[in-house]
């Protein structure tokens, strides 16, 4: 087989399994194809096989080539994080607003709750090199810690981040849970799919993602309320941002850049 027969397989495979065209560059690539007539190695032969089982076995594309783009940058990822989303990224966005907006930015501590692969974290560390504030990346999974920081010393921004695997959120000894500075940022993006609609997700998702960081958890909510009290009630100036979820189901992002008090969330409880 060609390079060429190869390509074509490949989009015939996608376009069977109902997958996007565009992710058709990441598997050339990931396979070292070229848009030629030249054979197949046997070892490309050989990857090319696999590849096409795992595709029709509704396996993500992204953890077959193991990365995600996120904001314009991979980010390398395996079953043990979630795969990071276009969605995800306005949530970034609206706190980059914000902290254009904050007066003293030397001053300001941002907090990731649930890292998984670090893309928020360190998203928001290469978007505020300028000001180098200080980020916490927090993730109740050794194992994601461990993929978020492989990603933090590929960007070179590990020595801004203090990742912490935390089991009990925040109520783990380890956890600096009033940083020194008085502004925090705190960006979270918790499991938020209630069963009902988990159990009608694609296989790609409900069959391969980590289920813990999907399905809800009520009372990862109740701590992180605890934890933003905690913040407030140590007088410091709290901007919280959340990607959740209504009852339906249905994608929401609250972006509360004042947090007071527990009314921009604990209707979601």
């Amino acid at each position: 087989m060609t390079n060429n027969q190869a390509i074509g397989v490949l989009s015939a495979a996608l376009k069977s399994a109902d997958y996007p065209q565009s992710y058709l560059q990441e598997l050339i690539s990931h396979l070292a194809l070229d848009y030629s007539t030249e054979p197949l190695s046997a070892n490309q032969s050989s990857k090319l096989q696999y590849l096409l089982f795992l595709i029709s076995q509704q396996t993500p594309i992204e953890y077959i080539v193991g990365k995600a783009m996120f904001f314009g940058r991979y980010f390398n990822v395996n079953r043990n994080v979630l795969i990071p989303r276009f969605d995800t990224e306005k949530m970034i966005e609206q706190a980059l607003l914000h902290f254009d907006e904050i007066p003293n930015k030397g001053d300001v501590t941002v907090i990731d709750i649930g890292t998984g692969s670090g893309a928020i974290a360190i998203t928001m560390a290469l978007e505020t090199t300028l000001y180098v504030t200080p980020i916490i990346a927090i993730d109740d999974s050794e194992t994601a810690v461990a993929t978020a920081e492989e990603n933090a010393v590929f960007y070179g921004v590990k020595e801004r981040i203090q990742f912490l695997k935390c089991s009990d959120f925040p109520k783990n000894g380890s956890i600096p849970i009033v940083p020194s500075s008085s502004h925090i940022v705190v960006l979270a993006n918790p499991p938020y799919i209630q069963q009902k609609h988990f159990d009608v997700l694609p296989s790609s998702v409900k069959d391969y993602e980590p289920e813990h960081a999907l399905l809800v958890q009520p009372l990862l909510l109740k701590n992180l309320l605890h934890y933003l009290d905690t913040l407030v009630s140590n007088q410091k100036s709290v901007s919280f941002f959340l990607e959740y979820n209504d009852t339906e189901g249905k994608m929401i992002q609250r972006f509360c850049t004042e947090y007071k008090d527990q009314n921009c969330i604990s209707d979601l409880l």
